[in-house]
């Protein structure tokens, strides 16, 4: 639990480092509202995969769909990082 409370807490300290080092609006609701609106609206953006790729798990068909998520990922997990050295 400790480590749950700890990533949630590094989350927390990140965005508000945003905040106070950038514009609040931009950095502190306009981006976080932005990344979910692109992760609630991929369903309906990608195509379905196609038959042949269902129960596979990361099927050729929704590779765009998976590249977004990565590069989303990946850009909170370096700022995670980035805030915590720093």
């Amino acid at each position: 639990m400790s480590k749950i409370l700890t990533f949630a807490s590094g989350l927390l300290l990140l965005t508000l480092a945003l905040v106070g080092w950038l514009n609040p609006l931009v950095f502190g609701v306009l981006i976080p509202l932005g990344i979910l609106l692109i992760l609630a609206l991929i369903p309906y953006i990608f195509p379905q995969p196609y038959p042949g790729d269902i129960g596979k798990w990361f099927p050729k068909s929704n590779r765009p769909a998976q590249i977004i998520v990565g590069v989303i990922g990946l850009t909170v997990l370096v700022l995670t990082l980035v805030m915590i050295v720093s």
